[in-house]
């Protein structure tokens, strides 16, 4: 089994299973998101923390 590809700490919240994986991103102006596929129940579920934040680009833009 592919680790990476399995988040061992999320649960599906529709039907509670532990058979997700990672799959993608999605982006809004607050910053980017993981997103999350239940294997079970097909249901698509994301981090509630953005993983780049707004603030956090800024910072990267301005040491540069």
């Amino acid at each position: 089994i592919n680790t990476d590809s399995i988040s061992l700490k999320q649960a599906c919240p529709k039907c509670g299973s532990f058979h997700i994986i990672r799959s993608g991103y999605y982006y809004t102006t607050k910053g980017k998101y993981q997103r999350y596929k239940c294997m079970e129940c097909t249901t698509w579920s994301s981090d509630s923390k953005a993983l780049n934040t707004t603030e956090h680009r800024k910072t990267l833009l301005a040491s540069r």
